[in-house]
């Protein structure tokens, strides 16, 4: 306390500056922490099980259980394969693409190009998804 009066505490993401010693920063983190803990308490607590849960978790269960309801549930086992196939090719030629120097020349270019490829990598998330859930 008597060396340093400002303090530059690291708290990821960010960086705290604290112009005061290090025991007023101990007496503002425990009085922060007893603020947090009184809040949670004094929070209404919904119970487990509630109606407000029920509708959500059934529904969840329903869209997982039911093919049809998932994106890519109508497609049978070779052609969720195919899919899988051909979207990797056009996330691979798009990434080719982005060699290519039309795309620096055409800013709008490289940003539809952008675009696409994000597009494309979702789908094949969704459609691995899919696919290891057929498999469990």
């Amino acid at each position: 306390d008597k060396v340093a009066h400002r303090l530059f505490i690291l708290d990821p993401p960010a960086l705290v500056d604290f112009a005061d010693t290090y025991s007023a920063w101990v007496r503002k983190l425990r009085a922060d922490t007893e603020q947090a803990m009184e809040d949670a308490r004094n929070k209404p607590r919904q119970k487990p099980g509630s109606p407000k849960d029920v509708p959500a978790k059934d529904s969840a269960r329903k869209k997982k259980d039911n093919p049809f309801m998932r994106p890519f549930g109508r497609l049978t086992l070779p052609e969720l394969e195919q899919q899988i196939t051909d979207t990797e090719i056009a996330i691979a030629e798009c990434q080719e693409s982005f060699g290519d120097s039309e795309s620096f020349k055409d800013p709008s270019r490289g940003q539809k190009l952008q675009t696409e490829y994000k597009s494309l990598s979702e789908k094949l998330e969704a459609l691995e998804a899919e696919y290891f859930a057929r498999e469990e």
